[in-house]
């Protein structure tokens, strides 16, 4: 029996350590961020934009990029958030505040668990009737993607995109399209 024992430790302890030399790390919710490494053959520089970044690492598509001295731009609509960003990201440029196809004030509905963050009013909705409790709603500055990269990354090129906005990914999507954009501030400048 304590052959046996000494046999399994032994077992365990060498899978550890092919563990420790041979796994990837993901740091994404669902392993996004090493698919992504093996689509853009992960060079050791590069440039990301994260939408709704949530957490430094925790559910991070680009904690691991970071880590491989890629930096980039994280945005987050959760009051607070950008303390951490500052913290553990401060190569990153970190900013708090909300992206959609139109600047303005919305109301962002916040709950215990911080990823379920939205400005979706039916997904809040949907999120408390499956027991999610529900801790504030506050309203939150909202600026167009297309606006908030020519201020902080004009002239740059984006390596990857990424975006986690609960509900609202196409509408962060469109407001990085330039085109809309301009016809959107024609329209406004011919209505006054």
């Amino acid at each position: 029996m304590q052959l046996f024992q000494d046999l399994s430790r032994r077992i365990r302890s060498s899978c550890h350590v092919a563990l420790a030399r041979y796994a990837e790390i993901s740091f994404a919710q669902e392993g996004e961020d090493r698919v992504a490494m093996r689509l853009l053959n992960c060079p050791s520089r590069g440039m990301f934009v994260d939408v709704g970044a949530h957490h430094p690492f925790r559910f991070s598509n680009t904690y691991a990029f970071y880590l491989r001295g890629w930096r980039g731009l994280n945005i987050d609509a959760t009051p607070g958030a950008m303390r951490k960003f500052r913290r553990w990201r401060p190569g990153d440029t970190n900013l708090e505040c909300g992206i959609g196809n139109a600047p303005g004030e919305f109301e962002f509905y916040q709950f215990a668990e911080p990823a379920l963050n939205t400005f979706d009013p039916a997904l809040a909705q949907t999120y408390r009737e499956a027991g999610h409790a529900q801790v504030g709603k506050t309203s939150i500055r909202c600026r167009t993607l297309v606006d908030v990269l020519a201020e902080h990354l004009a002239g740059r090129v984006i390596d990857s995109l990424t975006g986690d906005v609960e509900g609202r990914d196409m509408e962060v999507l469109l407001s990085n399209n330039r085109l809309l954009h301009d016809r959107r501030l024609e329209r406004e400048a011919l209505a006054y």
